[in-house]
């Protein structure tokens, strides 16, 4: 630790630090807590219907408006 000339201001330059540290660590958590909250409503927005919809739409041959409907004849 350096030797300050003031003893207050090396208490307030240790307290500096100690409220920085805090405040890194909140931001941590913060940051944490929304990664995972995302990660969690992706999880819970994907489900089986909108997968296969997905598979229709990469797939190029098969879009869903010439799939056409089972057990319909086209002429």
């Amino acid at each position: 630790m350096k030797n300050h000339r003031f003893p207050w201001l090396r208490n307030r330059t240790t307290n500096n630090r100690k409220c920085e540290k805090a405040r890194n660590i909140k931001e941590k958590r913060t940051i944490e807590m929304f990664s995972t909250v995302s990660k969690q409503l992706v999880a819970l927005r994907s489900s089986a219907s909108d997968n296969r919809l997905l598979r229709l739409y990469q797939n190029g041959s098969k879009s869903p408006e010439n799939q056409g409907f089972p057990g319909f004849c086209y002429i």
